[in-house]
């Protein structure tokens, strides 16, 4: 018990002395909520689905019911991990800002590298594409953003946001088109060794998947409004090397925003599983 308590004390002095930029901007409760080991299961909800005619496989964990939060245990084998990890660890990745009016710039609430990925570049990608297309058929994936990868260092973090934007349609192309960001799905290929999970403060937790596993959320609400429970952050990297990818999927033709009939509800893990 004295060996455990001085584990846990010196790991506690490690990460709350641990300082990096941006750091001023981060609440107490929140870094708190990134650091801390425990995690209330009894909500929790595990189950496995066949998808036919393919056979796949979806191991899912309901983290959130409302809104929904899911995590895929192994979404992607680790030669498709190791095929993604080669392309980011070979692409010229630069410094990630935050959008201002239509703008990426540097600010202390972000720090992290990154670059786009673009099927059409990678031919030899189109199997992990129609993959991600078959493994979730609840969503149209042709209202999808390219592939945002992200590297973070120790020091690394992203303050937390909501990723549904303040556009108005006329402002960019993706707004007047696809509309706005419906959901988020990350990809995990490499985790840091210590701290660097996504924390979602409204809903109480934060996320530690491994890599090879993917999660999801929505960031709007069934009338296209925003979801302020999604709201999330890309814990401080304290040591390590944290890569993962994004994709953003947009709102138009979605079949989803068609099974609610009350507009205006949060989109519940129900609708997806």
């Amino acid at each position: 018990m004295k060996f455990a308590l001085f584990v846990f004390v010196n790991f506690f002095l490690i990460v709350t002395s641990f300082e990096f930029y941006g750091q001023e901007n981060w609440q107490k409760s929140y870094r708190e909520l990134c650091d801390r080991e425990e995690f209330e299961t009894r909500n929790l909800y595990c189950l496995n689905q066949i998808l036919l005619p393919k056979f796949i496989n979806r191991r899912i964990e309901i983290l959130s019911w409302q809104p929904a939060l899911l995590r895929y245990h192994g979404f992607f084998d680790e030669q498709k991990v190791d095929h993604f990890l080669k392309i980011i660890n070979n692409k010229t990745l630069v410094s990630q800002g935050i959008t201002q009016n239509g703008k990426t710039i540097r600010n202390a609430k972000r720090e992290a590298n990154g670059s786009w990925i673009y099927w059409k570049d990678y031919p030899d990608l189109i199997t992990s594409k129609e993959y991600i297309e078959k493994y979730l058929p609840e969503f149209n994936f042709t209202a999808a953003e390219p592939i945002s990868s992200l590297s973070y260092h120790p020091g690394g973090h992203y303050y937390p946001h909501h990723d549904y934007l303040t556009r108005k349609s006329g402002e960019d192309w993706w707004m007047d088109n696809m509309r706005n960001r419906l959901a988020t799905l990350i990809f995990v290929f490499q985790n840091a060794e210590s701290g660097g999970g996504t924390v979602f403060p409204k809903i109480g937790l934060t996320v530690r998947a491994e890599p090879g596993d993917a999660f999801l959320w929505f960031s709007m609400r069934g009338d296209e409004s925003l979801e302020d429970l999604s709201l999330h952050g890309g814990c401080p990297v304290y040591s390590g090397r944290k890569i993962i990818a994004t994709i953003w999927i947009r709102a138009v033709n979605q079949p989803i925003l068609s099974k609610i009939l009350d507009g205006n509800r949060t989109i519940s893990a129900d609708l997806i599983i």
